[in-house]
């Protein structure tokens, strides 16, 4: 009696196997890599819903733009706190500030601290 369910060849079968395989693994990595978007990203200092930021986090990679932003100043605030001219302000950071300056960094991240104190006890003294 004729095997009648031989429709594909055993050559065939083995290559169609290997290639469900190979397609199973490229599309279980495609998931994998798109999922780890979707983590939790605990790296960001500013995530509100989280762990908010505070006046001691302030670090040297920070840009000005960032500080403003994050602690709701002025964007000039600080710019006319420090008498920054350098054109690129608000992206530049407390290092860069630093190395034009001239003064240590630990010092400039003291002042901005410092800035950011006097800004909210002087806008919540002012209302």
């Amino acid at each position: 009696m004729e095997n009648k369910n031989k429709f594909i060849s055993h050559r065939s079968r083995k290559i169609l196997i290997a290639a469900v395989i190979v397609a199973g693994i490229f599309s279980w990595l495609y998931v994998a890599l798109n999922m780890s978007s979707l983590r939790p990203r605990t790296f960001y200092l500013h995530n509100y819903y989280r762990q908010p930021i505070v006046v001691k986090d302030i670090s040297s990679w920070m840009t000005f733009d960032y500080i403003n932003k994050v602690f709701h100043l002025s964007p000039s605030y600080l710019k006319d706190a420090f008498k920054i001219s350098d054109q690129k302000y608000p992206r530049i950071t407390i290092e860069q500030l630093s190395k034009e300056t001239k003064a240590s960094s630990t010092e400039i991240i003291k002042n901005v601290q410092n800035y950011i104190v006097i800004y909210f006890s002087s806008s919540t003294n002012g209302q």
